[in-house]
């Protein structure tokens, strides 16, 4: 998970925003109208507006301490219903001017999340506390982070409830999460299947990673939440097809020779940065199949899957060249 700046822009910014739009368009379509009105009542006889600004000032307190899991689920906020708050991010954020634009440039080239590149129009706005529990967070700024359609929609409205799955925010969490996987293949009856895991807590303190059991308990609990382990071990099974395909090439190896020429290839792979990415999953399944020189009926799949993966290669050639 990337640690990104939190936003300059903060609920006052938005509140003010939508108060003065709501004044200054009598306008709206009936529904909007009476949103707006109400709105305005609430924030002129009940403070809502204030009452936003000492929750965001709760929260901010939680959130650097890790204990997001100690707010307070709501029904409503100065009389404003979650159902109306929720209508208010929904369709009226707008009126808060470049806030979105501002949020998505937090983070310009991965989801904070899972560390993904991102795609063609994959960026979307996160509550990390969902706005159907906390109303009084649905329009912070500190409360939305930008992430990948998958990883919003991986996490739903699941959040921490105790100290052991407290949240992992990317405005107040540095982690490394890069360090703490490992790879391991196992023999299926036709593959070889690769599962991204994290490293048990014992193994991680032998690697001098301070790592207290608090704190790996909310690690597990993020990397389970966004299904982490799930979408790495996919990536990582596309590594060890590119790998396979690079030995298509190669005139068949013994399998000494084989483990002589993965070991000499984990060598050559350097990782640069600490980035979850294309290189970091070839690198860490190579890590993998050198732990594991000695297993031999790893290695004769391996040697099979090459050779499958040869005859398939002829088989297309022969048919293109039909055409």
């Amino acid at each position: 998970m990337k640690k990104i700046n939190p936003p300059i822009r903060d609920i006052q910014y938005v509140t003010g925003n939508i108060l003065s739009k709501f004044k200054s368009n009598p306008n709206f379509k009936k529904t909007h109208l009476d949103r707006a009105k109400l709105i305005i009542k609430a924030d002129e006889k009940l403070a809502w507006g204030q009452e936003l600004i000492n929750h965001q000032s709760i929260y901010e307190q939680y959130a650097k301490a890790k204990e997001l899991f100690q707010c307070e689920p709501m029904d409503s906020v100065a009389s404003v219903s979650k159902n109306i708050m929720k209508d208010l991010y929904d369709e009226d954020l707008k009126y808060a001017e470049n806030l979105r634009e501002d949020l998505y440039a937090l983070s310009p080239r991965v989801c904070p999340i899972c560390e993904k590149s991102w795609g063609y129009d994959d960026q979307t706005l996160d509550h990390i506390l969902p706005k159907t529990k906390f109303p009084q967070f649905a329009i912070t700024p500190l409360n939305l982070v930008v992430t990948c359609n998958v990883c919003n929609k991986k996490k739903n409205a699941n959040y921490g409830k105790n100290i052991n799955e407290g949240v992992m925010h990317p405005y107040f969490t540095c982690m490394n999460l890069a360090i703490m996987l490992e790879c391991v293949l196992k023999i299926t009856h036709s593959d070889i299947e690769t599962t991204i895991q994290l490293k048990n807590r014992g193994i991680l303190l032998e690697e001098g990673i301070d790592c207290s059991e608090e704190s790996y308990q909310r690690l597990v609990f993020f990397f389970e939440q966004y299904k982490l382990g799930e979408r790495y071990s996919i990536l990582a099974r596309q590594s060890l097809q590119n790998i396979i395909d690079m030995y298509t090439d190669y005139e068949l190896k013994t399998q000494f020779e084989l483990i002589e020429d993965i070991i000499d290839e984990n060598g050559k792979t350097q990782l640069y940065t600490n980035d979850i990415n294309t290189i970091f999953f070839r690198k860490i399944v190579l890590i993998s199949m050198e732990k594991q020189q000695h297993d031999i009926e790893l290695y004769d799949k391996f040697i099979d899957l090459i050779n499958q993966r040869k005859t398939e290669i002829k088989e297309i050639g022969i048919i293109e060249s039909d055409f």
